[in-house]
């Protein structure tokens, strides 16, 4: 998600950060001084919130875990909405976010697929995934409409959009 954080304009540095599937990197390539603001966007975790608060930030934007009580911020719910859980992670720290606003600003470059609609099938985590019989229905429905439609998918979910590729 590097280059979408980076098209926000709002991002100073994205620091990569390699691990297989969906694990926290033991470092993080940070030799700079001390950045003024982390925020955990990993989710809720002891491994996350140790790893920034290794880099020493002014604060640290993290949802709470009893696992690190020196990391203070609000409950994490598991079954709350990521937009929801996102903008209540940022309302939090006094910072305004309203989770029906998905506007972005446009990018610099141009899309390699304009005007498609784009799905995206995968989640972090199996239980999050919506059926791919109702990706291939949305994307039948948006077809039938006139719309060209995008499958997106990472490596490790190649299997899931090549399926529903082939039934949409």
């Amino acid at each position: 998600l590097a280059p979408v954080a980076a098209a926000t304009g709002a991002v100073d540095r994205v620091l990569p950060a390699a691990a297989p599937g969906r694990a926290v990197p033991r470092t993080l390539d940070w030799t700079g001084p001390p950045p003024d603001v982390a925020v955990d966007l990993h989710g809720n975790g002891p491994p996350s919130h140790r790893l920034l608060a290794g880099l020493r930030p002014r604060r640290l934007l993290a949802f709470a875990h009893p696992g690190t009580p020196e990391v203070d911020g609000p409950p994490w719910y598991a079954e709350e909405h990521e937009r929801e859980r996102w903008c209540r992670l940022l309302r939090a720290y006094g910072i305004d976010a309203d989770p029906r606003d998905l506007r972005l600003p446009r990018p610099d470059a141009p899309s390699p697929a304009p005007g498609a609609v784009v799905l995206h099938p995968g989640a972090g985590a199996p239980a999050r995934c919506w059926p791919v019989e109702r990706y291939a229905a949305v994307a039948e429905a948006l077809r039938a409409r006139g719309r060209r439609v995008v499958v997106t998918g990472g490596a490790d979910e190649a299997d899931l959009v090549a399926r529903l590729a082939k039934r949409a």
